[in-house]
């Protein structure tokens, strides 16, 4: 799915999803993506220059350090958990 469709079905705030549409985005052009490559975590200098889309405090909510950046996109939901990205449970 694209970044524009994801994050829909959600109960985030416009701001949050408009923020991970746009960290999708970055992460797309990134080589570890392309290439298939371990993702940088929470915390590093990799992840914070990802997550530079918006303000740091929009993110704390949603982050704990040294877990994969990918970890933004999970929802949890009771013992369901959804890829916001994609929507795959």
């Amino acid at each position: 799915m694209d970044e524009g469709r994801g994050f829909l079905n959600t109960n985030l705030s416009s701001e949050v999803q408009k923020a991970m549409r746009e960290l999708v985005g970055k992460i797309r052009t990134e080589g570890f993506f392309a290439t298939h490559a371990f993702e940088p975590t929470i915390g590093t200098d990799g992840a914070n220059t990802l997550m530079q889309v918006a303000p740091p405090a929009l993110w704390d909510k949603y982050t704990k350090n040294n877990k994969s950046i990918y970890s933004l996109f999970i929802g949890v939901e009771g013992d369901n958990c959804t890829c916001l990205w994609c929507g795959n449970v």
